[in-house]
This record gives structure tokens, C-alpha cells and sequence, in this order.
């Protein structure tokens, strides 16, 4: 795009120019002088413009990094010096046009306006279609529908701390349930919105499949309604609860309770094997899995034993959860001492966990703006300069 308008802009000054470079050849100055005028003045305005575009380019990229930190954004030489060069060229290659035309040995330039001006036409469709396309991802990807309490829920994660055995971990439940404005707690492996589900694909079907690994309160304590069957009960083994879009996939117009689904299991030696597990409930589908697995259905599995080592607790609490997190914190220690859980509201840490994601593509949305409105502004300078030559 802002080849094509260098083109443009070049190929406007020259015709701009016609009448003092036939003037000049009808005083006698060879083709030869007249080219290497033009490709000299073609050549400064390149070297200054790309200079500046440079630094321009380098001060941002700093700018970026202090505002958004460090790593998000990097100024890279390798990627400036093809830009500039792009940019020499293209200054060169249109400054020389005009110049040859005079001659009667160069290319037409209404016939290259023409291809210049179509292909801004679809280099400013391009950029808003992108540009479009990125702000549709930013908002599906931080504006996931979910079925379950997000505003009220607290998250307490102790992430990958060892030595965390089940009794006090319901010692600590029990006390975090005990909070002044917390009306539900549960355990889970996979905080919705925050951890990786475990994902397979059963055998003979396609359906990628979100598995979570949670206690039993997890559904009363999220809000998440039972449809059919019942929930697990702690550590009981060889059973699932599926969400609705699961029993659709894979048993449709059937009743899912009782079917079985084949699940892989990662032996403590590391093999992998295929086991079986009965469905016993359908819940309401809560959405937890569509911030990274949108095609995929929700199947969930009773916590197992050694497993609570990657525990996280999540509070459902009847007012701002952020007046709980004090409490919790205190309460985490008095459990676990010198073991320090990252507290805090689930969407805080879901938007705390993709800063990256939405800073890089709040970036590109600017720049792919910007980029547009840069077509834009050359295309309407050119069509008036074409208008005003007819």
C-alpha cells in the first residue's frame, strides 16, 4: 500500500512536471540528464523518507515497549532494512516513469495510474478486511459466552505447588466456604478460562473432546445445572458427567446415560491406554472450554488421587469478589504456610493471562488502520489529480 502510493504520488509530480521537461528538451537537454535528474531527486526524497520512517518505526516500537512491557514488541533491523529497501525501489522505479515518457520510449503512465489505482482499490479492501477479521478474533477470544457466574466467582490457584494433600485441602474448602459473602467453593484441576483442558479425540470420531478434572461441588458451586442423571461422588473412579453438546455428538437422539466413552489415561510409567469410562450425568453446556477449544464439547471427571498438587480453588461468592481475596489469601495461609496462591477474580485473571494476546492484536488493529486510512488518503489525492487531468 505504501508502495502504491509512493507510485502514485511520484507519477502525479511528474506529470505535474510534463510541460518544464518538455520545455527542457526543446532547450536541448539529452534524455541522459533528464534521467539522472529525476532519479537524483527521487533518490534523496527515498534516503530521507526511509530515514525518517526508520526512527519513526524505532521510537513506536520503544513507546510499545514501555507502555505494554517488555517482549511484547521488538524493533527488528532485519525487517527495516527490507522495508527501506522496498521503499528505494519503489521511489527509484516511479521517479524514472515521467522521465521516460517525455522520451516516447516509456511505458504509458495513464495505463500504469490505472493498475496503481486498482491496486490500492484492492490493497484498502485487504486492509479492512483484515483489519475487521482481527477485531472479531479480539472480541470472540475476550468475549466468550459462558453459561456460568464469571463476575462473582474468586479464584484461588496454587498452580504447580507440591506437598498439598487432601485433607487439608478440605480443611482449607471449609474454611474458604466459612468467608463472609462466599456461598459456594469447589476444587478443580482446570479453572474455567485460566488452564489447558485435557483433550482427546475418542476413538472412530472427530469431536475433539474438553475433559476437566473437578470435585463434585463444582457444578452447584458455578451454577452449572444438572439436566439428567446425577454428579460423581470424590474419587469415584471410572465415571464422567457430559455437557450437552457432548451427549448431541455422540449419542444423538439416544439417552447418554449409561453409554460409555473411551478415554485415554497417562500410566505413571507413561504409556497411554484407552479406558472406559460410564456416563452417570449431562450438565448445561457452561462455555469454560471455548476461550481455547471452541470446537470442542465439555466431558467432566472426578479429581484422582495425587492429583491435587495442581489444585485451585474457585469461590462463588453474592457480591464483588474482590472484597474476598484478603480473607482467602489469610485463610491459604493458615492451611498451607509459606505456600502463596495467586488470588483473584476469575476475569481479572483471564484478561491478566491473555495481556499478551490482546495487546499484539490491539496492535495490529492499529496498525491495519492506519494502513487503510494511508490507501485511502493517497487513493482520493489520486483520483482528484486524475479527475482535474481529464
Amino acid at each position: 500500500g505504501a508502495c502504491a502510493d509512493v507510485g502514485n504520488l511520484l507519477l502525479a509530480r511528474g506529470l505535474g512536471r510534463e510541460h518544464e521537461i518538455q520545455t527542457r528538451r526543446a532547450l536541448g537537454a539529452t534524455r541522459g540528464r533528464l534521467v539522472r535528474q529525476l532519479v537524483t531527486e527521487s533518490l534523496v526524497l527515498a534516503v530521507v523518507a526511509a530515514g525518517l520512517a526508520l526512527w519513526v518505526g524505532w521510537l513506536a516500537s520503544r513507546w510499545i515497549w514501555h507502555l505494554f512491557g517488555s517482549g511484547l514488541m521488538t524493533f527488528d533491523w532485519k525487517t527495516a532494512a527490507v522495508d527501506a529497501m522496498l521503499a528505494l525501489f519503489a521511489t527509484l522505479i516511479f521517479g524514472l516513469l515521467p522521465a521516460l515518457k517525455t522520451t516516447r520510449r516509456g511505458p504509458n503512465t495513464a495505463r500504469v495510474r490505472k493498475v496503481l489505482i486498482a491496486a490500492q482499490v484492492t490493497i484498502s479492501c485487504v486492509l479492512l478486511i483484515v483489519g475487521s477479521l482481527l477485531t472479531n478474533a479480539l472480541r470472540e477470544h475476550l468475549g466468550v459466552r459462558v453459561r456460568f457466574d464469571t463476575a462473582h466467582t474468586l479464584v484461588v490457584d496454587f498452580g504447580h505447588a507440591a506437598g498439598l494433600p487432601r485433607g487439608q485441602l478440605d480443611d482449607l474448602a471449609g474454611r474458604l466456604g466459612r468467608l463472609p459473602g462466599a456461598d459456594g467453593v469447589t476444587i478443580t484441576l482446570h479453572p474455567p478460562l485460566l488452564r489447558y483442558c485435557e483433550t482427546f479425540r475418542p476413538r472412530g470420531s472427530a469431536q475433539q473432546v474438553c475433559m476437566m478434572a473437578v470435585d463434585p461441588s463444582y457444578f452447584s458451586a458455578l451454577r452449572v445445572a444438572l439436566t439428567r442423571g446425577r454428579t460423581f461422588r470424590i474419587e469415584e473412579k471410572d465415571v464422567v458427567v457430559v455437557g450437552e453438546s457432548a451427549a448431541r455428538a455422540f449419542w444423538p437422539g439416544m439417552e447418554p446415560i449409561g453409554k460409555s466413552l473411551s478415554v485415554p489415561t497417562l500410566l505413571a510409567n507413561g504409556d497411554v491406554v484407552l479406558r472406559t469410562d460410564a456416563v452417570i450425568g449431562v450438565v448445561a453446556n457452561s462455555g469454560a472450554n471455548k476461550a481455547y477449544f471452541p470446537d470442542s464439547v465439555e466431558v467432566y471427571r472426578p479429581i484422582r488421587g495425587q492429583e491435587e498438587l495442581w489444585a485451585a480453588f474457585l469461590i462463588h461468592t453474592n457480591g464483588n469478589p474482590k472484597s474476598l481475596i484478603d480473607a482467602a489469601r489469610f485463610a491459604a495461609s493458615r492451611v498451607f504456610p509459606g505456600v502463596n496462591p495467586e488470588v483473584s477474580p476469575l476475569l481479572d485473571a483471564f484478561y491478566r493471562q491473555n495481556y499478551r494476546i490482546r495487546m499484539e492484536a490491539i496492535i495490529l488493529d492499529w496498525l491495519a488502520g492506519i494502513a487503510t486510512v494511508l490507501a485511502l488518503v493517497g487513493l482520493a489525492g489520486l483520483v482528484a489529480f486524475s479527475v482535474n487531468q481529464q
